[in-house]
């Protein structure tokens, strides 16, 4: 794997890092920029606004209180309520004025918990801290001795298999204009993989990036994630006021030239299948940043780059699928409490991950633009038919450069098209996936006289598969999935290319190492068993998206009317 030299010769020539040494002053142009939108409303509107927030803020106060948030807060909002409640409307010019005052202190308390900083010096110290303990890790495991401890001969980067055709685009868009990696989303550990790929690998410089509220509640993460790029999003607040400044914080984030990282899925996926849906709220921002940078007289660009991420085995595999399908199963299914967050479960994913040939696979998809046209060297957009194509002509209206909310919705929606086109396109399928989509799938077929979540009960004395008709079965699936890279629909781990024996031999290796129960494994007296079918299900729906559950019907059927 190539490894990239720095885009920029110093960190302070990084964006983010302009950004955090104005951050007040960013502040102050970001709660105007936010008080534009409720400038257009009317005093009738601006009180209900107040009203409805402080309403939802005393509702959470109530409900889902944090150490984290303000002292006094009950306080805060009972005060907003009983001045909105005292404006008149009698008087809009006057009315409006005092309500927009509200607001905008509202505003301004949002925006200061929102925004986040970064120094270079806690930026270096995590670089060099995090390298160090990564590749001791690695080292010790690998040579399973302690005189790993001693050597580098394994290097972190090693675990990371980064690939794509348009890196040097990636790199070449990230100085010329501004990016906006789009990943998607499996594990809280996404984050500071794809920071560290990032920076080890591509030399790109730290991104400006989302992080839950909730994880600022605990002393050393908060104190690292305040300093490193990360602006605070808080999930209990729904309000109108908090998701417009979110919203503006992201916008204005870009129309100051600072690149970006959405988790445009917007959380984990829960069933572990690849995003299937996006939140067009904040891929919008992408979209509306655009149109006023043109309309400013620039000629800068906004470049999306979708990022595929895929593990063999995810830290909180398990505690997600159970959220799913309590979700879905209501009373049919029953919860388990997650233990995932605890330092020893994240060391042990990461010694299992170390010690084995295991990948960790960032599979960037091709740079595009706004609108979902590819783009190639130069930030050049080509369209559908190969034509290159203005953009800049797409937000041009009877008085030029201007906002079109229902165009600007359409070309959201065409975006996240795009995207998802490309997470489906670039995936990279891995063994794991493939033998436990085609072991799910065979024991739904075995245990059809259960419904769907009577056969997730199934004991591991049940669950059991014979191994020469399983290889079989994969030999099928394998072959579709061979067909459909061919034809460009998806991409294949080389395990998986290389023969069934290798695949079939990595798969079970891979996805059984983190997990005490099993998902899938191979017995001495050569039978497949899962000792967890919930996971099972879970590395099953990486393969959701591309019709495999039609043919695996067809060659079940086949296979049973050859029985016959």
């Amino acid at each position: 794997m190539k490894l990239y030299p720095p885009l920029y010769e110093s960190l302070k020539d990084w964006p983010i890092y302009k950004f955090a040494q104005r951050r007040e002053e960013f502040i102050r142009e970001l709660d105007a920029y936010t008080l534009k939108h409720f400038e257009t409303l009317s005093a009738e509107r601006l009180k209900e606004i107040l009203l409805q927030t402080a309403y939802l803020e005393k509702q959470r106060i109530k409900k889902d209180s944090w150490k984290i948030d303000p002292p006094q807060e009950e306080n805060f909002w009972n005060k907003v309520q009983h001045k909105a409640n005292e404006v008149s409307l009698e008087n809009e010019i006057e009315a409006k004025k005092e309500l927009l005052h509200f607001v905008e202190v509202i505003v301004n308390r949002y925006s200061q918990e929102i925004v986040g900083g970064f120094k270079i010096a806690t930026f270096k110290f995590m670089r060099k801290f995090l390298t160090w303990l990564f590749h001791r890790l690695l080292n010790t495991a690998r040579t399973k001795s302690l005189k790993g401890l001693f050597t580098n001969k394994h290097q972190l980067y090693e675990k990371l298999r980064v690939s794509g055709q348009d890196l040097p685009l990636i790199r070449e868009s990230c100085k010329d204009g501004t990016l906006v990696i789009v990943p998607t989303h499996f594990s809280n550990l996404d984050s500071i993989l794809v920071g560290y790929a990032m920076d080890a690998v591509l030399g790109l410089p730290a991104f400006l990036y989302s992080a839950g509220l909730n994880l600022f509640n605990y002393g050393i993460p908060a104190y690292f994630m305040n300093r490193l790029g990360a602006y605070r999003l808080d999930r209990r607040k729904r309000n109108h006021i908090y998701l417009q400044t979110l919203k503006s914080m992201s916008e204005y984030a870009l129309i100051q030239d600072i690149n970006s990282l959405f988790f445009a899925g917007g959380t984990r996926s829960r069933s572990g299948e690849l995003e299937s849906r996006l939140k067009l709220g904040l891929l919008g921002t992408t979209i509306s940043a655009q149109r006023k940078l043109y309309a400013k007289g620039s000629d800068r660009k906004i470049f999306i780059a979708p990022l595929i991420i895929s593990y063999n085995f995810v830290l909180e595999g398990k505690h997600l699928i159970h959220q799913f399908l309590k979700a879905e199963g209501k009373e049919k299914y029953s919860y388990t409490k997650d233990k995932s967050h605890k330092i020893r479960h994240i060391l042990n994913f990461i010694w299992c991950l170390f010690r084995r040939d295991s990948e960790i696979v960032l599979s960037f998809a091709p740079v595009i633009d706004v609108l979902g046209n590819r783009v190639k060297s130069g930030g050049i957009s080509i369209d559908q038919q190969g034509q290159e194509v203005d953009i800049k002509q797409y937000f041009v209206g009877e008085n030029g450069i201007e906002a079109h909310k229902q165009r600007e919705e359409i070309y959201t929606k065409r975006l996240s098209e795009s995207i998802l086109a490309s997470y489906r396109k670039y995936n990279i399928v891995l063994p794991s996936h493939l033998l436990s989509f085609v072991a799910f799938e065979a024991l739904m077929r075995k245990f059809e006289h259960l419904d769907f979540y009577q056969v997730l009960h199934l004991s591991s004395e049940e669950a059991v598969l014979e191994y020469k008709k399983f290889e079989q079965l994969v030999t099928s699936i394998r072959n579709i999935l061979l067909e459909k890279a061919a034809n460009g629909e998806l991409l294949l781990h080389h395990k998986i290319t290389e023969g069934v024996g290798e695949c079939i031999q990595s798969g079970l290796e891979d996805i059984g190492i983190y997990h005490p129960q099993k998902p899938i494994s191979k017995t001495r007296d050569n039978k497949i068993v899962s000792q967890d079918i919930t996971l099972l299900y879970y590395y099953r729906n990486r393969l959701n998206e591309y019709g495999l559950e039609k043919d695996m019907q067809v060659i079940l059927d086949k296979e049973a009317k050859t029985i016959e």
